[in-house]
């Protein structure tokens, strides 16, 4: 295993995407309709309500791992990130979910 940016160790044979909030659309949509194969997606309070899912979640059967985390606080964020992950595993998918007693918002 090579050693990355700060030190991170990395697999050069190994991909993985993460997105936040609203960019968790785009991040599993790359991982699920790319035409780069990733072996993991991170999603960090993901923006994905259920009207979206048949056009950025991955067949069934799929081989990518989704790790979501969503704060308690990310009304109504939480219902979807738990939507999500109930969709993901009836696929079949590998999915590893936290909730955290956090939440992100705009300020202004």
């Amino acid at each position: 295993m090579a050693v990355g940016v700060q030190g991170y160790p990395n697999a050069h044979d190994r991909r993985a995407v993460l997105g936040l909030s609203r960019s968790t659309v785009g991040a599993h949509d790359a991982c699920a309709n790319g035409s780069i194969p990733f072996d993991a997606c991170a999603l960090l309070a993901p923006a994905i309500p259920a009207k979206d899912f048949s056009a950025v979640l991955p067949l069934a059967g799929s081989k990518t791992r989704v790790f979501i985390e969503t704060g308690l606080y990310d009304t109504p964020l939480v219902a979807d990130a738990r939507a999500l992950r109930r969709e993901l595993e009836g696929r079949g998918l590998s999915v590893r979910y936290v909730e955290s007693p956090e939440g992100h918002h705009k300020t202004g």
